[in-house]
């Protein structure tokens, strides 16, 4: 039973991170542009309001769940060298949307 509740743990943050870690195994450098977050038109009511409901909350659970995945990972990352990349994908990048992003903006 506890190896099923591992795994099962397991898969969900792999599908929380999932979005994150495509620009990386893309080959795109994932660190954002400074420009991205600039805002570009004044964003509606409606994808303001979207964000705020639905994407933010979802956004804070997705940085949770990267910060015990970047606890569990990072001995092995650091042994690797990969304890930069790692932050970045598990912890920086969730927070940022969650947090930094203009409120409305893709």
């Amino acid at each position: 039973m506890t190896e099923r509740r591992l795994l099962a743990c397991a898969l969900a943050a792999v599908l929380a991170l999932a979005p994150q870690a495509t620009g990386v195994a893309g080959g795109q450098d994932p660190t954002p542009a400074p420009a991205q977050h600039e805002p570009r038109a004044e964003a509606g009511a409606a994808s303001k309001a979207y964000d705020a409901l639905v994407l933010r909350p979802f956004g804070a659970v997705q940085t949770a769940v990267g910060a015990a995945v970047f606890v569990i990972f990072y001995p092995a990352a650091l042994a690797t060298g990969m304890s930069e990349d790692l932050t970045e994908i598990c912890v920086s990048e969730p927070a940022d949307q969650t947090f930094q992003k203009p409120l409305g903006e893709p």
